[in-house]
């Protein structure tokens, strides 16, 4: 049975791997398919791609992307799949949302330093920015961990990062179904991802699928790896009552984590894969978008 990871991370967002070593992670982990799906940012795939191609390793790499959104005053993320990576609209966007990460990061390390004393957060953000694309939260957690002020990521954002956050004020992301045109229009498929980490409550929940269908989208992530067996069957059962494909991903970004690369993404067996629809039709339509938008 071939194995499927759609949700991973590099060095280009948040990921501790760069995109070359990430392919070969997961080769080691016997992933079939694995989508790159970095924070707002496609800046991975050039790299990655070349790997494969060079060392002709057996893996179907497939253009991803992790898209923020906001809905009803909270980030939604989507997952976009199998899109023509130069598509111009789809990269404005992406450079947008960037943007926006990197003001926020100026608002959340002065923040910090106001009101905790503690300095040259944005300093050193200036050195990670220079490896990567995407700045996140995670990068200033790493860098509080780094200046002994927390032992692990789930400590500092509680002790600071979720008060800096609302600190840097309304939320300025695309909205949801600004993501998925963007997605559609580059030819791709657009997932929403980890929809249990939302702590949703059931109207709301629901209220997000009716919206999220609405607007286009066309898959749900059903299975991820920090998952109950009654949670995933949960989300496939959803997934059917909406009409949506099922997608599967670990959400990796270090080796040997709760999330590696490729584990525990069985989908239940009435769930429709998502990879199923990767038709003769849809290598037609992300051909001829590739075709006007190629390098």
């Amino acid at each position: 049975m071939k194995i499927y990871d759609l949700h991973s991370h590099t060095t280009a967002s948040d990921g501790q791997l760069s995109p070359t070593a990430l392919v070969q992670r997961a080769v080691q982990q016997q992933v079939d398919a694995l989508a790159i799906t970095d924070h707002d940012s496609t800046e991975g795939w050039l790299e990655a791609s070349e790997a494969v191609q060079k060392q002709k390793l057996p893996l179907q790499l497939v253009t991803g992307v992790e898209i923020t959104c906001q809905w009803q005053q909270r980030e939604i993320h989507l997952v976009g799949l199998r899109f023509a990576v130069n598509h111009p609209s789809l990269q404005s966007l992406l450079s947008q949302q960037r943007q926006y990460r990197y003001q926020r990061a100026q608002v959340i390390a002065d923040y910090l330093a106001q009101q905790h004393g503690i300095m040259g957060i944005w300093q050193s953000l200036q050195h990670v920015n220079a490896k990567a694309t995407a700045l996140t939260r995670s990068h200033i957690a790493n860098l509080l961990i780094q200046k002994h002020y927390g032992h692990y990521p789930a400590q500092v954002f509680q002790r600071y990062l979720i008060d800096a956050t609302r600190a840097v004020g309304e939320l300025a992301w695309c909205s949801l179904e600004q993501a998925i045109q963007q997605i559609q229009q580059a030819g791709g498929q657009a997932v929403l991802a980890h929809p249990d980490r939302y702590a949703l409550k059931e109207p709301q929940f629901l209220e997000l699928l009716n919206e999220f269908q609405a607007a286009g989208g066309q898959a749900l992530e059903v299975a991820y790896s920090r998952q109950t067996t009654p949670q995933r069957q949960r989300l496939s059962l959803y997934a059917q009552r909406y009409q949506l494909l099922a997608s599967a991903g670990s959400d990796f970004h270090y080796p040997g984590g709760v999330n590696e690369l490729g584990r525990n993404l069985l989908l239940p067996s009435s769930s429709r894969a998502i990879w199923l629809s990767w038709g003769e039709q849809q290598r037609v339509m992300n051909k001829s978008v590739e075709q006007q938008y190629s390098l």
